[in-house]
């Protein structure tokens, strides 16, 4: 038998995950469109920063997550549970918090979902490549932790395009497909 290469760290393979998925995302979704008009001024706005930054965060555990989880065992780790837990803890405090300011139903905004679709679609076919890489025994959860990783970059490089801030809109077209992509994660995990 030819000597196995040691994979790298998981949490190298998460900073290399996390700089390849913005940069794709961003790229991919600058070539369909330019960035809001307002950017400038986004980014002195709190909630847009906070929104931000917990995309981020939620993208950086769950990748470290996927990848602790993508090295063969037979039990989930400890920091990839609390990774994951924690980075579903996020989204599920991003939804609510959009649910609450809602006060009425979106337009139909399919441009946003395909724009998600498309920043997500890139990464996360170099993240699945780096899982298969490694031999995960708990495939669904690598994978339902992976797309959410990629998903919450592409919905942060969203931020950057979508000018549309409402609650409704920002439930709807941009929050609650990363956590559909996310458990459709599973079964493409599996």
């Amino acid at each position: 038998l030819k000597p196995v290469r040691r994979l790298p760290r998981a949490a190298l393979r998460t900073l290399l995950l996390t700089l390849w998925a913005l940069a794709l995302a961003l790229v991919t979704l600058r070539i369909v469109h330019e960035p809001r008009p307002d950017l400038q001024l986004s980014l002195h706005r709190g909630v847009y920063l906070v929104q931000g930054a917990m995309m981020l965060g939620a993208g950086i555990l769950a990748a470290y997550a996927a990848f602790v989880m993508a090295v063969p065992d037979t039990r989930i780790r400890t920091p990839a549970r609390d990774a994951l837990g924690l980075a579903a803890a996020v989204w599920l405090q991003l939804i609510l918090t959009e649910l609450v300011h809602t006060r009425f139903m979106p337009e139909a905004a399919p441009s946003c979902f395909f724009g998600l679709t498309m920043g997500l679609s890139a990464p996360l076919a170099l993240g699945m490549a780096m899982l298969v890489r490694s031999a995960p025994v708990w495939r669904g959860w690598a994978g339902f932790a992976m797309v959410l990783s990629v998903g919450s970059f592409a919905a942060l490089g969203m931020r950057f395009i979508c000018p549309n801030d409402s609650p409704g809109h920002l439930l709807v077209w941009h929050f609650l497909p990363v956590i559909l992509f996310a458990l459709l994660g599973i079964p493409l995990g599996k």
